[in-house]
């Protein structure tokens, strides 16, 4: 995992289990919680979108995710796309693909660096067919000078 010292913010997420598996656990340094697209209430189904705000605008590479830790494999994502932004409203597709049915911490490496403020990571399935998405962690691979 990367060590970071900022603080990024949920601007939007499509679903989560409040209180239980909030959106921010995603990008909250911890991989002991993660967010869950919500499970009591109702089941929502894919695409689960998960919209992150760096602060400001940072050229990275490419982004991380480490699926949920807890031994559980709810949630764990198939396929995703990754879209940046500047201003949080005109979105660039950066990647899409798959991941493997693991616990492993995944890298995304997109085509060239990118600058931008915003990252939306969305989950467009699970690997075992079912409608929810978890993520540990997001972040986001910076480019080195």
């Amino acid at each position: 995992m990367l060590t970071r010292t900022d603080k990024y913010t949920v601007k939007s997420v499509t679903s989560q289990e409040q209180g239980e598996a909030d959106a921010e656990f995603a990008i909250d340094g911890d991989p002991g919680t993660f967010w869950h697209s919500e499970y009591n209430k109702t089941v929502t189904k894919h695409p689960h979108v998960l919209v992150v705000d760096l602060g400001k605008e940072r050229e990275f590479s490419g982004i991380t995710y480490l699926p949920r830790q807890d031994g559980g494999s709810n949630g764990r994502v198939k396929d995703y796309s990754v879209d940046v932004s500047t201003d949080g409203e005109k979105w660039q597709p950066a990647a899409k693909g798959s991941f493997p049915d693991s616990a492993d911490l995944q890298e995304v490496k997109f085509q060239a660096p990118v600058k931008a403020r915003y990252f939306r990571f969305s989950a467009l399935s699970e690997t075992q067919g079912r409608d929810y998405a978890a993520v540990a962690e997001l972040d986001i691979i910076p480019v080195k000078k």
